[in-house]
């Protein structure tokens, strides 16, 4: 049963509100306590400019008597409306005056930023953040905010604004409560899964099955063939499905070959997503797996897998997270892109050839990189400027569509990777030869 709080839509609390929702379970003392240690912040509602200062001490002397040299630069600013938390809140918690007022100078925390459209860096070793109220013309005006300072009084604020943010208060008063509601499954009544348990080794969509309680079987067919009723009817397989190949791809889960996953890997995965399963990975959740209790050196054997609380951690697998992944990924491939092209132009023809030749068992290697060698094979190795007319950019880019299925819907890979392969006398491609 929830507790009284979580049905109403309260997303600020007074110290007096948390205590109520708690059911008096709080007091003032473990509020200021959860303060202290950093998991409850007090903040108040904040409009101005956040002001990121590096500090920089150093000491010439030998004596280490001396002064230290401090100076400070401005690494970067922001405009900011939302939610931050200062050091000197929590001495005001408790006062119901609502004259009691102060000022605070630094922020520690930034709690909400409503209506962000740039993200704030983090922070480096020796940054801190100051905010400063609205200023006339900080919206066009390049502010010298050193100087600022020197004439800066604090921004006030009143014992009656402090308040504590949902994201904290949830934290606090269901610490034990997964937003992925572990599911406790017994395939007992489903012969189709319970014989697939014994298996040693699991193809994504075996191991898809076993989250979504599918027939494999049925599954795979309707896969293969690229039915459109296994989105229809199997949403959940589909989801499941699309985690796990996620998953791989991005190496948070371990396979023995590109479609294999070890019995022992997958079960230990599928804890931390919440899926505990009867007769396969019950011991993995509970801890009595025996490298999990095994100490060599004082350091265990396998650490125990835990299930992921995702409103505490960040979702690895979350569309943003894989995001972040393909982009980066795409950044190496074009990195390798520039450096195999400037490699091509100080190449001789003759040089290209051995290029393109099957490569080695260990030679490392892109879907990018074999799409330009296939480019090379297929258009340009017998290629002559004297006789032979271009290939036009929408030839070569339809061709690397349809033979490699990575690029299919991403012109801008096609296009940088034709433009790398295209011969240094065919730039303007599919033009016919004057006579």
């Amino acid at each position: 049963m929830g507790m009284p709080w979580e049905a109403s839509m309260q997303t600020l609390y007074s110290v007096n509100e948390l205590i109520d929702a708690s059911e008096n379970k709080l007091s003032i003392h473990t509020i200021k306590d959860y303060c202290r240690r950093g998991e409850l912040h007090p903040c108040i509602y904040f409009e101005g400019n956040i002001v990121c200062i590096h500090e920089e001490r150093f000491q010439d002397s030998i004596d280490k008597r001396d002064p230290v040299a401090h100076i400070e630069t401005v690494s970067w600013a922001r405009k900011f409306k939302g939610y931050i938390s200062a050091s000197n809140f929590i001495d005001y918690i408790t006062y119901t005056d609502p004259n009691t007022s102060d000022v605070f100078f630094n922020i520690e925390k930034i709690i909400e930023h409503i209506q962000s459209i740039n993200d704030f860096p983090p922070l480096q070793k020796d940054e801190y953040l100051k905010a400063f109220p609205p200023l006339v013309d900080d919206d066009i005006q390049e502010k010298r905010w050193l100087r600022e300072i020197a004439h800066f009084e604090g921004n006030a604020f009143r014992a009656s604004e402090i308040v504590f943010h949902i994201s904290e208060v949830k934290k606090i008063l269901m610490p034990d409560k997964d937003i992925n509601q572990i599911k406790n499954l017994d395939y007992s009544d489903k012969p189709f899964l319970t014989q697939m348990l014994r298996n040693e080794y699991f193809s994504p969509i075996e191991a898809a099955c076993l989250m979504s309680q599918d027939d494999p079987d049925v599954i795979e067919l309707l896969y293969e063939n690229k039915n459109q009723k296994y989105i229809l009817n199997y949403p959940k397989n589909y989801n499941a499905l699309t985690l796990i190949l996620r998953a791989i791809e991005m190496g948070i889960l371990d396979t023995v070959s590109s479609t294999q996953i070890s019995k022992l890997t997958l079960a230990e995965f599928l804890v931390t997503r919440g899926y505990i399963i009867e007769n396969f990975n019950t011991m993995h959740y509970q801890g009595r797996y025996g490298p999990y209790r095994v100490s060599f050196g004082g350091k265990k054997v396998r650490d125990k897998p835990k299930v992921l609380n995702f409103a505490i951690v960040e979702d690895p697998l979350s569309e943003i997270n894989y995001l972040r992944f393909k982009v980066a990924k795409q950044n190496i491939e074009l990195e390798q892109l520039k450096l195999l092209s400037n490699t091509i132009s100080r190449t001789e023809e003759v040089q290209v050839d051995n290029m393109i030749n099957p490569m080695e068992p260990n030679q490392y290697s892109t879907p990018a990189l074999e799409a330009i060698k296939g480019v090379i094979q297929k258009f340009w190795i017998y290629y002559n400027p004297e006789i032979d007319i271009a290939p036009k950019q929408s030839t070569v880019m339809d061709w690397i569509g349809n033979t490699y299925s990575e690029f299919s819907n991403n012109d801008y890979m096609k296009k940088s990777i034709d433009r790398i392969c295209r011969h240094p006398h065919a730039k303007t491609g599919g033009n016919s030869k004057s006579k």
